[in-house]
């Protein structure tokens, strides 16, 4: 066959008119191939054939796609961590990528690390965030969840609970350093099923817009040797609450999406200084620097300096740091 000009839109339409009014006996793709080929409306075989394919699966799953095989085996192949920082004033920032393979060990390690260190708190950015590692996000929920405790179901397609998650055994972090975690709404997947997991968990504050509000879990399905198609398989029913499904998960301080930071607020313009700058205020504007233009992270940055000036949080400057907990909020998952 002549490689097609024509708009996939065409194939569509030739498809919609063939099955008016036959909606218990839809044609199948041989009789739409036959239809085509007399009308002699030039198509590619196998282009029709991915975009059926296509449409098929997304009628199940509008976020539903095809792949490779070779793209369906990364899947879960990606790293969890893509930057890990530490900034002045002993805050600590760890941006997420999303929750793959291995991820629960890299992340925890990370901020173990940084409790043990009496860092005065840490950002764990999962803006944008996605995966489907349910095992991971458990394991990077471990250390603030009491060992064992439910935290939700994966109910499948016919409504039957196929499994129960409970939280991953790990050692408590550290009191008297707070985990601030940064949301919005194309947090998703299993990053989101974390930010569910952590709301309202002691020492765990949630800061930005909500989450993407979608529940499905899915995973990559085999459709053949050569290919694989991305879809729904169950979903995600958390333990104890409503389901963040439409909604998402709503921020414990709410930053109105695409917001950003002023940067002449923090830096008014003035004459050249005669005298230098103290140390202090060196560490402040290097600090201020580093988040302006991002309403979430100033927000957060704020909330850490001042947890840290009253001597809340911090072992590096707060002795009087409260004592360890992780007891699950009234309403946990």
């Amino acid at each position: 066959m002549r490689r097609s000009a024509f708009p996939a839109v065409l194939v569509l339409c030739c498809l919609a008119r063939i099955g008016a009014g036959e909606e218990s006996a839809f044609p199948d793709a041989d009789r739409v191939y036959e239809v085509l080929a007399a009308r002699g409306i030039p198509f590619e075989t196998n282009t029709v054939r991915r975009a059926a394919v296509e449409g098929m699966v997304r009628a199940v799953d509008p976020k539903a796609i095809v792949l490779t095989a070779a793209e369906a085996a990364v899947l879960d192949r990606q790293e969890t961590v893509e930057r890990a920082e530490v900034w002045a004033e002993g805050i600590c920032y760890l941006k997420i990528r999303g929750i793959y393979s291995g991820g629960g060990t890299q992340v925890t390690a990370r901020l173990r690390s940084w409790w043990e260190a009496g860092k005065a708190g840490c950002m764990m950015d999962l803006r944008g965030a996605a995966g489907d590692n349910l095992a991971e996000a458990d394991g990077i929920a471990g250390p603030f969840v009491p060992t064992n405790a439910p935290l939700y179901d994966v109910v499948d397609g016919r409504g039957q609970t196929t499994a129960t998650h409970r939280a991953a055994e790990d050692t408590p972090l550290a009191a008297g350093v707070p985990l601030l975690v940064l949301t919005d709404r194309e947090t998703s997947g299993a990053a989101e099923v974390l930010a569910a997991i952590l709301k309202g968990r002691p020492g765990v504050m949630l800061i930005g817009s909500p989450t993407s509000g979608d529940a499905a879990h899915r995973e990559g399905v085999p459709l053949s040797e050569a290919h694989a198609f991305y879809v729904a398989v169950a979903r995600i029913v958390p333990r104890g609450r409503a389901s963040y499904d439409g909604a998402g998960v709503a921020p414990d301080v709410w930053v109105e999406p695409g917001a950003r930071a002023s940067v002449r607020a923090a830096f008014p313009e003035k004459k050249p200084r005669r005298k230098e700058l103290s140390e202090k205020a060196k560490v402040d504007r290097e600090l201020m620097e580093k988040v302006a233009g991002d309403a979430v992270l100033a927000r957060a940055t704020d909330i850490l300096l001042g947890l840290k000036a009253l001597g809340v949080y911090g072992t590096e400057t707060a002795t009087n740091a409260p004592a360890a907990t992780n007891a699950p909020a009234e309403d946990g998952p």
